[in-house]
């Protein structure tokens, strides 16, 4: 299965048809710019108005007004010991499950608009 992530929400392929989910399915905004499968199976996707978790049936979405430190989610990734981290166009967000962490230039960062996230071994 492919997901993409566009400007009107994020399209499913099966290998024979797309199907697309948007704002109306639950997605926090149709403007989908990361696209991320954490361990557990459930798709996390970036857009300009929060993160939103899929869960193959339901939408769960978190913004700022949960901890994100920014709504543009530009990349998305998950640490070894199960953390998420979210690039942002405010800082960085790590996510353990229940609440979020904000990292910003004040604890050292080089900018806050976080484009890409990578752990090396």
């Amino acid at each position: 299965m492919f997901w993409f992530g566009t400007n009107g929400g994020v399209s499913r392929y099966d290998g024979k048809a797309f199907t697309t989910l948007n704002a109306k399915d639950g997605l926090a905004d149709n403007y989908v710019v990361s696209v991320f499968q954490d361990r557990e199976g459930l798709l996390w996707f970036g857009t300009n108005s929060g993160v939103s978790r899929y869960d193959g049936e339901t939408f769960t979405s978190f913004t700022t007004q949960d901890g994100l430190a920014h709504n543009w989610v530009w990349s998305i990734s998950q640490e070894r010991e199960g953390s998420l981290w979210f690039g942002t166009q405010g800082g960085l967000s790590r996510y353990d499950g229940e609440t979020f962490t904000t990292i910003t230039t004040q604890d050292g960062l080089a900018n806050d608009s976080v484009t890409t996230i990578f752990q090396d071994r």
